[in-house]
């Protein structure tokens, strides 16, 4: 398992003090000024070049921002988790926040289902955020050319890829990382909303357990 830290500048402290602590194998910093959505996800999908130049075939890479918050001894619960994926795509943020709307329509019954379930996963065919994420290498390749071609925050590249791909998200239940809610660089208006993760913390035990996420009414991600 390989790990890479996408970051910016303005939070090198923070993202540097990420870095030490889980041990990344990449990262990049973002030098664009002001922060852009563009270059966030040119960030992205350096780190994610590098990655799929180290892997080797079958491992798994993980991405996180320098504002993720990951959980205590965070690589082994990794690959605890990964260990029970079902999808080469799996993303260790579900949080409050965003997307806005669908948050009381479609995230919430899901996560109060799991957590009812006793289920490891949430199942969606949506990816929602960027915060972390893990990729099976043999769709490293696919996944840097596919969203190296749109346009718009990466969340939405890659949640447009997996439509075309018909790949499933699978959500860690709890989540693995929570997100640090200070000031966005790149949107003033999510200052206005607090984005943090529904359900954080570790497993003793990961399973293969799962709960659908539905749909709410007229939602997408950029809602």
């Amino acid at each position: 398992m390989l790990i890479g830290v996408v970051a910016h500048v303005n939070r090198e402290d923070m993202a540097q003090e990420l870095i030490d602590h889980i041990g990344a194998d990449v990262f990049c910093f973002d030098h664009t000024f002001p922060p852009s959505p563009k270059g966030c996800a040119d960030n992205h999908i350096r780190v994610l070049r590098q990655l799929c130049m180290l892997a080797t075939p079958g491992e798994w890479v993980v991405v996180c921002e320098d504002d993720a918050q990951p959980v205590q001894d965070f690589r082994n619960q990794l690959k605890a988790a990964l260990l029970k994926a079902g999808s080469p795509l799996v993303n260790f943020y579900l949080g409050a926040g965003s997307p806005h709307g669908a948050v009381g329509q479609a995230v919430i019954p899901a996560v109060e289902a799991a957590e009812a379930s006793a289920a490891s996963w949430i199942v969606s065919d949506w990816f929602i955020s960027t915060v972390a994420y893990a990729v099976r290498s043999p769709l490293l390749s696919g996944l840097v050319t596919g969203i190296s071609d749109m346009g718009g925050p990466t969340e939405i590249r890659i949640n447009e890829w997996t439509h075309h791909t018909r790949t499933k998200t699978w959500y860690t239940q709890p989540s693995l990382v929570d997100h640090h809610d200070g000031p966005s660089l790149v949107n003033s208006a999510m200052t206005q909303s607090v984005h943090r993760a529904h359900r954080f913390g570790t497993r003793d035990t990961w399973n293969r357990r799962t709960v659908e996420m539905g749909y709410a009414r007229g939602w997408s991600p950029v809602a």
